[in-house]
Formats: structure tokens, C-alpha cells, sequence
């Protein structure tokens, strides 16, 4: 994860595949900064907002879990919309 980093630092997906890495280590903080960047780099990242939740729930930050679990209900209809308008981009650009 800290070569697919060095070469994008702006890949949200290994961030979060690094988080897991972290948590499963049991380096809570380190995961969860990790989680907080790879949202921070993509919005619409619905499974690290689970992630995200879930390791500030065993952090003992219930508040903190509740906003990461709303933020994904948005992501996720963000994501959404993101994928309609790839859709419908496709097939305009499809039309004769």
C-alpha cells in the first residue's frame, strides 16, 4: 500500500485498503486517519464511510460513528447521481 501511495498520493481505494491493513493490526488511530482521507479524496466513497463508522463506534465516538453513517446515506445517493449522468452521457454520446 505505501508503493500504490507513492505513486497517487490521491488514490482514495489505498487509503482505505491501508486503513484495513491498519485496523486488522489493530492501529485503530492509524485506520481511521486513513478512512478520513480516503472520504476527504472521494465523497461518494460509501464503504470506507461504513469503515469509518464502525472504528469510531469501537473508539468509543458514538457521534462521531452517527455523522460517518449519514455521510455515507449522501455519498451513496451522490454516488447515485454520479452514475445516472455517466449513463446518460453514454448514450447521448451513443445517438447518431
Amino acid at each position: 500500500m505505501d508503493q500504490a501511495l507513492s505513486l497517487d498520493p490521491k488514490d482514495a481505494r489505498a487509503y482505505y485498503w491501508q486503513s484495513q491493513v491498519f485496523a486488522r493490526n489493530g492501529q485503530r488511530q492509524q485506520a481511521i486517519s486513513n478512512l478520513e482521507t480516503a472520504v476527504l479524496l472521494q465523497p461518494t466513497y460509501v464503504f470506507a464511510y461504513s469503515q469509518l463508522a464502525d472504528l469510531y463506534q469501537a473508539a468509543g465516538d458514538p457521534q462521531k460513528a452517527a455523522q460517518a453513517l449519514a455521510k455515507r446515506g449522501t455519498a451513496s445517493e451522490m454516488e447515485i447521481d454520479e452514475d445516472r449522468g455517466l449513463f446518460l452521457q453514454q448514450l447521448y454520446q451513443s445517438l447518431p
